[in-house]
């Protein structure tokens, strides 16, 4: 399982390595900018550059402690709640899984 480094000035992501040796001495800031950056899961699918209205709603949630893991929909835990992609949906999503927000 890989991650990605998230530039939230940037809008952009970079691959890490997958070997934690390596992980463990790559830095947290953007290679780009030099800002502070997040490590995501591999799952996150990064927006285009120029989306700026999909990057909102990353920083939103990224703002609101959900860092693209899996959140369970039902208590059967047979379903995964899908990532919002407008920012009408993230304030709902927010909203309805804060019992879920790992921060």
């Amino acid at each position: 399982m890989g991650y990605k480094l998230v530039c939230l000035d940037c809008q952009k992501a970079f691959n890490l390595e997958s070997d934690f040796v390596e992980r463990a001495k790559q830095s947290e800031k953007c290679p780009e900018c030099g800002q502070v950056a997040i490590r995501y899961l591999h799952r996150f699918r990064p927006p285009k550059k120029s989306d700026d209205k999909a990057w909102e709603v990353v920083r939103f949630l990224y703002e609101n402690g959900f860092a693209y893991h899996r959140h369970i929909t039902n208590a059967d835990r047979s379903g995964y709640e899908k990532y919002p992609e407008t920012m009408r949906e993230a304030r709902e999503f927010v909203e309805r899984m804060k019992f879920q927000n790992p921060l």
